[in-house]
């Protein structure tokens, strides 16, 4: 083992994705783990010259929870979080063999085949600052969604505002729920089972009924929470699902599980990088108000000791 680091990692704060302590928590861990390794944490404020010139000198590499903003690194691979549109994720795991909801852009008076998208559809709002969110997903039988002209959407109905998208309607049971799978370069490093508290009506519900329904976990702020290791499955899943954006260091896996084939899903992976709810100011209202459904201390060095040894492969593998 050489007595000096040989390797830089880049580890750039996101100071609206997490706190600037779990980045050099994560950073003197690795060290711990290889005298190989030097860790530089920067801000995407800084520019390259905030570092000293002679870490350019060695291999490197850059990993960013979000966009770099002004920091642009000298040599290395860059490996940074940004959105990515919910179709554009879809097609791609698709065509990777990865199972994922069928889902395009809606357009009134197109029919959707049924053979292909089942009884029953969901509708919900394109632009993703609005999809992680409760307000405008809507639940559908699939003929009758193809009988609708505009003037029979209500005029409250999200469809007058925003361009919307139309999903495979993926059945987890009367009670929504999802699994959250947290990977690092595609690794498990964090998960989270909920499920509403309230169940869904019965699908054989008159259509009034099921509009009005509350059908996915992102519309109930009152659900049940676990935090046990997911299958080996979902696990699985959830890597292949990583792999397929290689570039993208930290993905918020939501895997579903279809109640009546036990078919798993993977719905979306939430790359924008919003999904460090160790200290993330998007989740401190809920961490608060719900401190039971975030990771316990002994989870959370858990978690962070998987991180760390994920980046210090990453890093022995690709730094240029």
């Amino acid at each position: 083992m050489h007595s000096r680091p040989l390797i830089n990692i880049i580890l750039v704060h996101q100071r609206l994705k997490l706190h600037w302590k779990d980045l050099a928590d994560i950073s003197r861990l690795i060290i711990e783990k290889s005298r190989q390794i030097r860790v530089l944490l920067v801000s995407e404020v800084d520019t390259a010259d905030v570092l000293p010139p002679d870490v350019w000198q060695r291999p490197t590499i850059t990993v960013s929870f979000g966009p770099l903003g002004r920091f642009n690194p000298l040599r290395g691979p860059i490996f940074a979080n940004k959105a990515i549109s919910k179709i554009d994720q879809a097609a791609r795991l698709a065509s990777a063999g990865v199972a994922t909801p069928r889902t395009k852009i809606f357009r009134v008076g197109v029919p959707l085949d049924t053979r292909d998208w089942g009884e029953f559809v969901i509708l919900k709002p394109k632009p993703l600052r609005l999809t992680s969110g409760s307000e405008g997903i809507y639940l559908y039988r699939t003929e009758r969604l193809n009988r609708l002209n505009e003037q029979d959407f209500p005029a409250a109905h999200m469809i007058r505002r925003v361009p919307m998208l139309v999903q495979q309607f993926i059945d987890t049971g009367p009670r929504a729920s999802k699994q959250r799978i947290t990977t690092l370069f595609g690794e498990p490093f964090h998960w989270a089972y909920s499920a509403n508290k309230s169940p869904r009506p019965p699908l054989a519900s008159a259509d009034e009924i099921l509009d009005s329904a509350t059908i996915s976990t992102a519309a109930s702020e009152d659900r049940d929470w676990s935090c046990a290791e997911p299958s080996q499955e979902m696990l699985d899943m959830a890597r292949r699902a990583g792999a397929v954006f290689p570039n993208m260091p930290l993905l918020g896996l939501d895997v579903l599980r279809c109640n009546a084939t036990g078919r798993i899903y993977v719905l979306e992976i939430n790359a924008g990088g919003n999904v460090w709810h160790y200290s993330s100011p998007y989740a401190a209202a809920n961490r608060a108000a719900y401190p039971e459904t975030y990771p316990t201390e002994m989870e959370k060095r858990w978690s962070f000791n998987k991180a760390a040894e994920i980046l210090l492969h990453k890093a022995l593998v690709a730094a240029k």
